[in-house]
């Protein structure tokens, strides 16, 4: 797309309106879908960012909500991410209901919960744009996020998950295992409070606790954990595949 002035219609993302709030001062938006008035409707994401006073980003962030449209022309600048498109605003016209066409097009029709059968009920994480539960394992709630909105994907990663035994305890102590491995040298060589003794193995698994299960489509998986103070409260992950098992861990972040 060449960089010129180019007038659209864009339909807010979940985030609504957002800002800087520290100099230099902008007020900005994500589009979910745009388009150039008269041209096709795009579906990659559309960041927008306009220079503002201190002032007007308060009002802005609450007028300005999910779901609605906005009319404006924007310069596209340089892209710095194959999967979103950056803008600047020349001119903002305001609320807008005149695209019909592509606001039909953002109605969401992805069921808002999804049944797999003796596992769990996942719900629609609009703003993650995935589906997740919580279970409770050794009477501790854990998220799973799967990364999918195909209900036969989440069912066959639940059948997978069940099949090697992901939630129970010998395939989190070979989590725990791995966290050892990779981050208990690192702990003890640049993580020591003062006084603090070097951990043990033993005493580095009974540390980090299993917070939460991210899965892709294809089932790479990042576990997070919570690092029990070991690390200044950073997070923690193993990242691995359902079908290969856990292959690292580091700081999550």
């Amino acid at each position: 797309m060449a960089r010129k002035a180019i007038e659209i219609y864009g339909v807010v993302g979940q985030l609504g309106g957002g800002g800087s709030a520290s100099s230099p001062y902008t007020r900005d938006v994500q589009f979910i879908k745009w388009r150039q008035v008269g041209g096709e409707i795009c579906n990659t994401p559309l960041f927008v960012q306009e220079p503002c006073r201190n002032e007007e980003i308060r009002p802005w962030m609450k007028s300005i909500n999910a779901g609605c449209m906005l009319h404006m022309t924007i310069r596209l600048t340089k892209q710095m991410h194959p999967e979103q498109f950056r803008a600047k605003v020349v001119s903002y016209f305001g609320k807008s209901r005149a695209d019909k066409e592509l606001l039909n097009a953002t109605k969401d029709k992805r069921p808002t919960s999804i049944d797999v059968n003796g596992f769990a009920t996942f719900r629609l994480n609009r703003r993650h744009d995935c589906y997740s539960t919580t279970v409770l394992v050794d009477k501790k709630k854990i998220s799973i996020e799967i990364q999918s909105d195909r209900q036969k994907t989440i069912a066959d990663i639940c059948k997978q998950l069940e099949t090697v035994g992901f939630l129970k305890s010998a395939y989190r102590q070979h989590l725990s295992q791995v966290l050892e491995r990779d981050l208990l040298p690192l702990k003890n060589s640049r993580w020591l409070d003062d006084n603090e003794k070097p951990l043990t193995g033993a005493q580095f698994r009974k540390s980090v606790k299993l917070l939460a299960i991210e899965i892709a489509a294809n089932g790479k998986y990042e576990c997070i954990f919570g690092d029990g103070d070991l690390f200044g409260g950073h997070d923690l992950v193993v990242r691995g595949n359902l079908k290969t098992g856990p292959k690292n861990a580091d700081l999550h972040g």
